[in-house]
């Protein structure tokens, strides 16, 4: 019923599905996010569609830990440990972040502190 408004599009032996109408421009964002383990950004798509995501992934068998996302691409794990005074945070980053990589997932991190009122003390 709704073929007459896709495109059919092969990229890199894969069929991708358009819209005929034009998308919405989306600006390109180097923002950091902590993710949960199973969040939705990974877990939702089948092995296959991960691939453009995880381009930075060293290990596909750490794929179910919290993930450190930059910029749209997955670039290292974290876990969390409550204390009294703050959240600490274990940053793992699969390769040496640039500073302004460093900075969003710091950012990132503090959003996180802010979620439950607590200090972050990142390690």
């Amino acid at each position: 019923m709704v073929a007459s408004h896709l495109i059919h599009e092969r990229i890199d032996g894969r069929t991708y599905l358009f819209t005929t109408s034009d998308p919405p421009v989306i600006e390109p964002s180097d923002a950091a996010f902590l993710l949960p383990i199973y969040d939705e950004f990974l877990i939702g798509f089948s092995v296959l569609d991960r691939s453009r995501a995880l381009s930075r992934y060293p290990n596909e068998s750490r794929l179910f830990d919290s993930t450190i996302v930059v910029g749209g691409q997955v670039a290292g794990s974290w876990r969390r440990l409550f204390t009294k005074e703050a959240v600490v945070i274990e940053l793992a980053p699969f390769a040496p972040l640039a500073a302004a990589e460093a900075e969003a997932v710091a950012a990132a991190a503090r959003r996180y502190g802010a979620f439950f009122g607590m200090p972050v003390v990142l390690s």
